[in-house]
C-alpha cells in the first residue's frame, strides 16, 4: 500500500514540478497532500457558506484523490464506471438526489475525460480501427445517424442514437484503459461485489413488500426492472464462476462462492424466465467444457431438487405453474403473449417497408401506439415505452433495417470468436483464460435475453467487446515475441 501511495505522489510530482526541481530529495509527498489540504479546506468553506450543499462537501476531498489516483491509474474510472452498473436506476437515492446529471453520466464523462486527458496531454498509446470490431462499430453508428434521415421522429431518433453513441466511446475509452491483467481481475470482482450488493439491497426490499402483499412480488435489485436485473446478475454469475477458477487464496474462494449464492437467489426470486434459460445455457457450455462436469451436474442437481419446494410460491408459479395461485397468472401471461406477438408483427411489417435503413432507431415506442396491436398493451406512453419491442434485435432491425442488424450481429460474433482464440491460447485456470472464457459466455447470455429484451444500450455488453479486443491485442503481443524465437510453436491467428 505504501509502494502504491509513493508511485501516485511520486509521478505527480514529476509531473507537476518544472525539470531542474525533480529529484530524489525533493519532498514529493507536498504536493498530493497539499492537495488533499486544498481539498478540505474547500469543503469546510462550502459546508459553511452553502448550508444546503453541507451533506455533499465531504465529497470535495474524496474526489481530489480520486482524481490524482486516475493520473497514475486511468483504468479506476472505467472500472467505477462498472460497478455502477447495478445501481443505475430512476428510483435510486443517488439518481433522484442529482437529477438530470446522476452518477452514470457523471461517471461516463468520468471516463471520456481521463481518457482524453491521457491521449492528448500524457500521449498514452492510442488504438483504433486496429480490429474488425472497430470497423464495425464504426459503420454501426453511421446506420444509426442515417436512420434519422427515414424517422418520422428525428428528434427521438438523435436521443437514442446518443445514447448508443456513448456506449461506443465507452467501449473505445475501455479497450485502451483495460490492458492489464490487474484490470482485468479488478473489473470481473466490480462486476461481482456491485451485483452482490444490489442483490442484497433488493432482497431486503423484495421481504419488505413481499410482507405486505405476497403476489407478484419479485427481486429487482435496486428498483430495476426484474427481468432487466437479472440479465444484468446472469452476466455476473458467469464471471463470478470464472473469477472462482483464477483465484488461490481460499478465503477469497469462499468470499466468491457466497456472493454466487446470493446472486444465484437474487436471479431465481426475480422470476425471469429468460434469464434462467440465457444462464441455464451459458452454464451448459461451461460445464461441457469443464474436466469435473459430473460433479459440477450433481451438486446442480441436488441444488434444484432442495430449492423447488422451498421457493415461494408465487416464484413456483411463474417457472412451473399448477400451484393454487396459478390462476393468478394466467390472463396476465396471455396477455403479455398477444403484446409480444403484436410487437413482432407490427415491426416486421414496418421492417418489410423499410428494410435497408429501417424506420429510424428508438422510434418503435412511438411508432406502436398508432398499431391496432395498442388494444393489447398498457395505457403507456413517452418514456414508459422507450423499452417496448421487448427484444433487441427487433429494436435494432426495426429501425436500423437488415444493414445495421448485421453489423450489429457482426460485432458479436467477431468478439465471440476473439475470446474462443483466447480461449485455446491461454491455459485454463489463469487470469486471462478465465477473463476471456467468462466474458464469452456472459456475452452469450446477453444475446439470449436480447431476444426478451431491449437492452443493446447495456454498459456490460460493451465491456466484454472491449476486453476482447484489448486481449486480442495483448495475445498477438506474446505470439510475436514467441515467434522470433520458436517461430514453429506459435499459432498464427
Amino acid at each position: 500500500m505504501a509502494s502504491a501511495v509513493q508511485q501516485v505522489t511520486q509521478q505527480f510530482t514529476q509531473w507537476m514540478l518544472p525539470p531542474p526541481q525533480r529529484g530524489q530529495n525533493f519532498p514529493w509527498y507536498l504536493v498530493p497532500a497539499g492537495l488533499v489540504v486544498m481539498g478540505c479546506i474547500a469543503a469546510v468553506g462550502v459546508a459553511v457558506a452553502l448550508p444546503s450543499y453541507a451533506i455533499v462537501a465531504p465529497l470535495i476531498p474524496v474526489a481530489v484523490i480520486l482524481l490524482m489516483l486516475l493520473f497514475v491509474r486511468p483504468e479506476i474510472a472505467v472500472i467505477l464506471s462498472v460497478a455502477y452498473v447495478p445501481f443505475e436506476s430512476d428510483k435510486f437515492i443517488l439518481n433522484t438526489a442529482l437529477g438530470a446529471f446522476g452518477p452514470s453520466k457523471i461517471l461516463g464523462g468520468l471516463v471520456l475525460a481521463v481518457f482524453f486527458f491521457h491521449v492528448v496531454v500524457r500521449r498514452r498509446p492510442f488504438r483504433l480501427l486496429d480490429d474488425t470490431q472497430d470497423l464495425l462499430i464504426m459503420l454501426l453508428a453511421a446506420v444509426l445517424l442515417f436512420s434519422g434521415l427515414e424517422s418520422d421522429f428525428p428528434t427521438k431518433t438523435m436521443d437514442s442514437t446518443s445514447r448508443l453513441l456513448r456506449m461506443f466511446l465507452f467501449y473505445l475509452a475501455a479497450k485502451n484503459l483495460l490492458t492489464t491483467p490487474r484490470s482485468m481481475r479488478l473489473t470481473m470482482w466490480a462486476m461481482l461485489i456491485s451485483s452482490t450488493i444490489a442483490t442484497v439491497i433488493g432482497i431486503t426490499e423484495y421481504q419488505r413488500v413481499n410482507s405486505i402483499r405476497n403476489y407478484d412480488v419479485r427481486v429487482g435489485g435496486v428498483y430495476q426492472d426484474p427481468n432487466d436485473y437479472a440479465a444484468l446478475i446472469v452476466m455476473a454469475v458467469i464471471v463470478g464462476v470464472h473469477l472462482l477458477e483464477a483465484t488461490r487464496p481460499y478465503w477469497l474462494k469462499f468470499s466468491i462462492v457466497s456472493a454466487l449464492g446470493v446472486l444465484m437467489t437474487g436471479v431465481v426470486l426475480s422470476g425471469s424466465r429468460g434469464a434462467l434459460l440465457a444462464l441455464g445455457l451459458a452454464m451448459a457450455v461451461f460445464i461441457i467444457r469443464h474436466p469435473r462436469w459430473r460433479l459440477i451436474v450433481a451438486v446442480l442437481a441436488v441444488s434444484v431438487v432442495i430449492a423447488i419446494p422451498i421457493l415461494p410460491e408465487n416464484i413456483r408459479a411463474r417457472f412451473l405453474g399448477g400451484s393454487d395461485v396459478d390462476a393468478l397468472y394466467t390472463e396476465t401471461a396471455e396477455d403479455s403473449v398477444q403484446r409480444r406477438t403484436g410487437y413482432v408483427v407490427f415491426g416486421t411489417d414496418v421492417i418489410a417497408g423499410n428494410p435497408v435503413l429501417g424506420a429510424g432507431y428508438g422510434t418503435f415506442a412511438l411508432m406502436f401506439p398508432r398499431s391496432e396491436f395498442i388494444k393489447y398493451d398498457n395505457p403507456l406512453t413517452g418514456k414508459d415505452r422507450f423499452r417496448l419491442a421487448h427484444n433487441a434485435y427487433l429494436e435494432i432491425t426495426f429501425g436500423t433495417g437488415f444493414v445495421g442488424l448485421a453489423l450489429y450481429l457482426g460485432i458479436f460474433f467477431v468478439t465471440l470468436r476473439d475470446m474462443e482464440h483466447l480461449n485455446r491460447w491461454y491455459r485454463r485456470g489463469t487470469l486471462k483464460w478465465s477473463a476471456a472464457n467468462g466474458f464469452q459466455l456472459g456475452l452469450v447470455s446477453l444475446m439470449i435475453s436480447s431476444f426478451f429484451l431491449s437492452i443493446e444500450h447495456f454498459n456490460y455488453t460493451w465491456i466484454a467487446v472491449a476486453l476482447s479486443s484489448s486481449m486480442m491485442y495483448q495475445m498477438r503481443y506474446e505470439q510475436s515475441l514467441l515467434r522470433e524465437t520458436n517461430p514453429t510453436t506459435v499459432m498464427d491467428l
